[in-house]
């Protein structure tokens, strides 16, 4: 896969996981301090989309894997393992 692909991919996923945990915790508790935690995940639901549609519009395109590519790979998996522990703390 390209990486560039794979960078917006990840951004895509890491923005839907916050977005959609952020949601879940707002509308089961009530409580608006779960809009500041998870409020980036419409960020970087943006930025992905921006540069799915736009794939040139980077200052500086990942022709190869490195590391920042496998920053964006861990911030997903941490994001997941943050997500789920949360939700599973709130509905255990």
């Amino acid at each position: 896969m390209n990486p560039a692909r794979l960078e917006t991919l990840s951004f895509l996923y890491v923005g839907a996981v916050f977005s959609l945990t952020g949601t879940v915790l707002v509308a089961s508790t009530g409580s608006l301090r779960w809009v500041a935690i998870f409020g980036t995940g419409p960020i970087f639901l943006a930025l992905g989309a921006y540069w799915l549609r736009n794939p040139h519009a980077r200052s500086t395109v990942p022709t190869s894997y490195g590391p920042r590519i496998y920053a964006i790979l861990a911030l997903a998996i941490l994001s997941t393992v943050i997500s789920a522990g949360l939700l599973y703390l709130r509905f255990a």
